[in-house]
């Protein structure tokens, strides 16, 4: 059996969207479930159907991204950042993994204000300001700066570098 990708990667709406055609047989679930990110299982979908007169079968697969992801922006500028979706987890917890991610997969430089996090709209405090955040995780104390993002969709908030040293 011979497979191939047609699709791979995140729609305008943010659903990350992987397309695998197989020809000769379809291409096995099970084997493409071990390459997805396991905290993004409770919010897969999955479809399969055959073309039966070209002997195609197709499989899809749609995740809310929790993984590190290319960011393009309209400048032509790409960012390497992780993309989280919150869903019932809060707000903090949602950072401190999304943080955890990023420097899992980056590395963490030594700096405290290496990142920071874009949701649609950051918690404030009492003067309408951004609160920031301090999370521990892997053992180190991060301060994140948080900066609001209206690109990001509700739902979902970006941990990425920092622009310049005015985001520390």
């Amino acid at each position: 059996m011979n497979e191939e990708i047609l699709i791979n990667d995140a729609s305008h709406a943010w659903l990350r969207r992987v397309h695998v055609v197989g020809m000769g047989g379809p291409p096995s679930l099970d084997e493409w479930l071990t390459r997805l990110p396991g905290v993004c299982m409770d919010t897969l979908t999955v479809m399969r159907y055959e073309e039966n007169d070209l002997g195609l079968h197709h499989l899809w697969l749609w995740w809310k991204p929790r993984e590190t992801v290319f960011l393009r922006f309209p400048d032509g500028q790409t960012k390497l950042a992780v993309a989280w979706w919150i869903g019932s987890d809060s707000f903090r917890k949602a950072a401190e993994n999304a943080a955890t991610q990023y420097f899992l997969d980056m590395g963490y430089d030594g700096h405290l204000c290496l990142t920071r996090i874009l949701p649609k709209r950051a918690p404030r405090n009492e003067h309408d300001q951004p609160l920031p955040l301090e999370i521990t995780s892997l053992g180190l104390t991060m301060q994140l700066v948080l900066r609001e993002a209206r690109w990001v969709p509700r739902g979902y908030l970006v941990v990425m570098e920092a622009i310049d040293e005015n985001d520390c």
